[in-house]
């Protein structure tokens, strides 16, 4: 029995150690803590079951309908969620590094537009605190896209995002200047979608690293991010997941 119950536990281990190489959401501390928590609960898990296995059939399956309770919590964001809280937090300094300058500029939108008048797709612009890259540029109107994030924040699922929203607004009225302010078409930024993400933005560009951590920054469909890490789209778990904002924005320049 304790062979049985010992194999049983190896193999939920390595499972484990292979579904855990894919999940790199949380900080190096969150990681190591997640880590334990499951090898520690599927290794336990495993040798219970193996135990029952040998004194209760009706027990056993009372012990794996446990274990897939787990692992539908798990894979729910329930688990994970929490601990990708821990070991995360980038520090004040580093968010400041953000942003670039530490005043906005206060000039007349007259003169932004002459300035804007010969702005090219990939030129790289200054626009309040922030540096934006152009990324279409449409007869009078140009489509900037923030270099680094503005913050972070969580959206709560897709029908009660008003924490990401109420941001954006937010650093409308905060983070530029009033000539700058009277260009943003419609007076709003947004997050841009996987489509728009695809078409602008080649892969290895979206790689995001801020002080030392690579932060995930998040698309307008929830719960999709990009990982700052490899520039590849993910789904983050957990409804209340912080995540980095990289705003975008159509500006006059005619």
């Amino acid at each position: 029995m304790k062979i049985y119950a010992a194999a049983i536990g190896l193999v939920w281990f390595v499972f484990t150690i292979i579904w855990f190489s894919y999940k790199k959401e949380g900080g190096f501390l969150g990681n190591f803590l997640l880590y334990i928590v499951i090898s520690v609960g599927i290794n336990m898990g495993g040798i219970v079951i193996g135990a029952l296995a040998m004194t209760s059939p009706t027990l056993m399956i009372m012990g794996i309908g446990c274990l897939v309770i787990f692992f539908f919590a798990l894979a729910g964001g329930k688990i994970v969620g929490f601990f990708n809280k821990v070991g995360t937090r980038t520090t004040i300094k580093e968010y400041e590094a953000c942003k670039k300058y530490k005043s906005v500029r206060q000039v007349s939108s007259k003169e932004l537009l002459k300035e804007l008048s010969g702005v090219r797709k990939g030129q790289v612009i200054r626009f309040g605190f922030y540096d934006w890259k152009v990324l279409d540029v449409q007869d009078d109107r140009a489509l900037l896209f923030v270099e680094q994030i503005i913050g972070m924040d969580k959206i709560y699922d897709q029908w009660d995002n008003f924490n990401i929203w109420k941001y954006l607004e937010n650093t409308v009225n905060t983070s530029f200047g009033t000539g700058e302010r009277s260009l943003i078409l419609d007076n709003k930024l947004f997050l841009l979608s996987q489509q728009e993400v695809e078409l602008y933005i080649p892969q290895e560009q979206r790689v995001l690293k801020v002080g030392s951590k690579y932060i995930d920054w998040w698309l307008k469909e929830w719960p999709f991010a990009v990982d700052g890490n490899s520039g590849r789209f993910k789904r983050l778990p957990g409804d209340k997941t912080v995540c980095g904002i990289r705003p975008a924005m159509w500006v006059k320049i005619k």
